[in-house]
């Protein structure tokens, strides 16, 4: 159902099994939130490798919107070094482009100038591939300079996220450029309530689907052949697991730590990179407790056995003006594992409170905890994985795609905001 702004309230999109409406036989230039080899495996990364499989796909990773810390210059060189490497294939019809700019968003004629020579970039690596009128699908704001330059036929807004909420970036420009995106986007896609209602006040074509898990990975979580990882089976149990970037403008550290410190008979396992997005991040104090276990990054394939060897999955989130229009990716993930989940109070997560138990105080959380190890179920565990099976990345694609499909009809055609220029995919 599409947004219209009457509507009072957010609406979940219901799929109803039928004729397959997948997008096929497209150019789809992606220019996508995170970089393609990212062990945090997002939005951009799972929605774009299902589309390859039917369409030709430009994977443009993204430029970045702040100015990077002294703790992350070697990630920026290795940045100058893979833009001077150039387009590389990743899959039978997915390339990927990481583009060089100026990471200096406070001046003005930086930022022109970056707009400029993302575009510039974008239009010869399609040009070099052969992509013609393309679907331009930007999951950032900047996406908007894009427009009106690729001969797109069509240009997709996927917000993931409040990007003026998060670390370093410039809200001023970064604000602008989301709402001319939203203006001129034929459509817009959110993945929690809270940008639903946010966006649909400048683009009445817009749909809201909460995050999907890759059930298809993360149910073997519960094969008999899936073996636990030797790292987390060295760590004594019970196991409290959390798996995702480990950054102190979504985590409650505060909370963490004294729920480690009041229970030093649980384990807690932390897996993901460390202070992406925020590189202030300082985790010493968890660091300093002996039950807190750090594991680093996994590979995406081998999150399962992890999760095997975890009792609760955590996610102890606070609850801030970035984290309220979120919906975590790993909630559905962590379903699908068969693992109990216990979560601070997410508004994106309220309206699926049957399915964790929730803890806002270390002494809720901890007791959320408590509960989740003595009164796990058979009954409860089928229920999540209900759930999750029921918000998988196969049946979402299938369903934006009808979404994107309907707008991309040659019927319907598209009227270019910036040219006046009729196109049709």
């Amino acid at each position: 159902m599409s947004a219209v702004l009457s509507q009072p309230a957010w609406v979940e999109e219901i799929w109803v099994e039928g004729d397959s409406h997948m997008i096929e036989g497209r150019d789809i230039v992606c220019l996508a939130s995170a970089n393609w080899a990212s062990s945090n495996r997002v939005n951009c990364h799972l929605l774009m490798e299902r589309l390859a499989t039917k369409n030709r796909v430009l994977f443009v990773e993204t430029p970045g919107a702040r100015t990077p810390a002294p703790r992350e210059l070697g990630r920026a060189f290795r940045r100058v070094a893979a833009a001077a490497r150039g387009i590389r294939k990743e899959r039978e019809q997915l390339w990927v482009l990481p583009p060089l700019i100026l990471p200096k968003h406070s001046l003005r004629s930086i930022r022109w100038l970056n707009k400029v020579a993302l575009r510039l970039q974008v239009q010869l690596a399609a040009r070099r591939l052969g992509l013609t009128t393309p679907i331009l699908w930007s999951f950032l704001p900047y996406g908007e300079g894009l427009i009106g330059h690729l001969s797109e036929c069509l240009t997709v807004y996927h917000c993931v996220d409040n990007y003026a909420a998060n670390p370093g970036v410039h809200v001023p420009s970064l604000v602008a450029a989301e709402e001319r995106l939203l203006r001129r986007a034929d459509v817009v896609l959110t993945t929690a309530p809270a940008l639903f209602d946010a966006k649909r006040l400048l683009n009445a074509n817009t749909h809201y689907w909460p995050n999907a898990a890759n059930t298809d990975l993360f149910e073997t979580t519960l094969d008999a052949a899936t073996t636990v990882a030797p790292d987390i089976a060295a760590i004594s149990g019970p196991r409290i697991g959390y798996v995702g970037n480990l950054a102190s403008y979504k985590l409650d550290l505060g909370l963490l730590r004294r729920v480690a410190a009041d229970h030093p008979e649980w384990s807690f396992v932390l897996i993901g990179p460390e202070g992406i997005g925020d590189p202030s991040t300082d985790l010493s104090a968890l660091r300093s407790l002996s039950n807190v276990h750090f594991l680093g990054p996994r590979s995406y394939e081998t999150l399962p056995s992890y999760l095997k060897g975890m009792d609760v999955c955590m996610i102890p989130f606070q609850v801030t003006e970035s984290t309220t229009y979120s919906f975590p990716m790993k909630f559905f993930e962590y379903l699908a594992s068969g693992r109990p989940v216990v979560s601070t109070g997410l508004p994106a997560l309220e309206r699926f409170r049957h399915l964790f138990r929730r803890g806002d105080s270390p002494e809720e959380f901890a007791r959320a905890i408590r509960e989740s190890l003595d009164a796990d179920t058979p009954k409860a565990r089928e229920s999540r994985l209900s759930a999750a099976r029921s918000h998988g990345w196969d049946g979402l694609v299938e369903q934006i795609s009808a979404v994107v499909s309907a707008a991309q009809s040659p019927a319907a055609g598209v009227t270019r905001v910036r040219t006046g220029e009729h196109v049709g995919c």
